[in-house]
């Protein structure tokens, strides 16, 4: 998922709870108030690293621990990544 900005962060909202996401981990800069997803029940967590790079291996251990625990979770809740594009 690309990063919205203020003007598409209600389609992106939209999409996202249509797709029952409940994590957003975002790997960029954010460009938008988390608050608007806390407030519809999405959660966000920062594992940035340099746009064109790779993560250190903390961000890399952090987001292998999330998608093992999305996918030991409830098989009906959604898991979204945002980059930088």
């Amino acid at each position: 998922m690309a990063t919205p900005d203020r003007k598409s962060m209600k389609k992106c909202i939209r999409d996202l709870t249509s797709n029952n996401v409940k994590l957003l981990v975002r790997s960029c800069e954010g460009t938008y108030e988390e608050e608007q997803l806390t407030q519809e029940g999405i959660k966000v967590e920062e594992l940035i690293f340099p746009d064109g790079q790779l993560p250190e291996q903390q961000v890399i251990d952090r987001w292998l621990d999330i998608v093992d625990d999305f996918f030991d979770g409830p098989s009906t809740e959604g898991l979204a990544a945002q980059n930088q594009n």
